[in-house]
């Protein structure tokens, strides 16, 4: 593995850690109403940026958001996509 290819594998490592624990601390804010909820936006720029993956295994594990139909189509394409392009990435396609 080069550098280029740590660097992006990272990247989308941190993200994913991130897409995973804001999505798991917006679904603790859901069920505590005196806190201040993340904006759906929110989650959806970091799952665009490359967080898609965490997002979607918090929302899997917590059953958040999983109701809302247009939210896991746009988060699970957009994992289908950044899952096809590290694999393009990495050469195993």
């Amino acid at each position: 593995m080069d550098t280029a290819q740590a660097i992006i594998i990272g990247y989308f490592g941190v993200l994913n850690l991130i897409g995973l624990v804001v999505t798991l601390t917006d679904k603790y804010h859901s069920l505590h109403k005196d806190h201040r909820r993340v904006p759906e936006k929110t989650l959806f720029l970091i799952a665009s940026l490359g967080g898609s993956i965490g997002t979607l295994l918090a929302m899997l594990f917590a059953w958040h958001k999983i109701r809302k139909i247009l939210v896991v189509t746009i988060i699970v394409a957009l994992a289908a996509q950044q899952i096809l392009l590290l694999a393009i990435f990495a050469g195993l396609l």
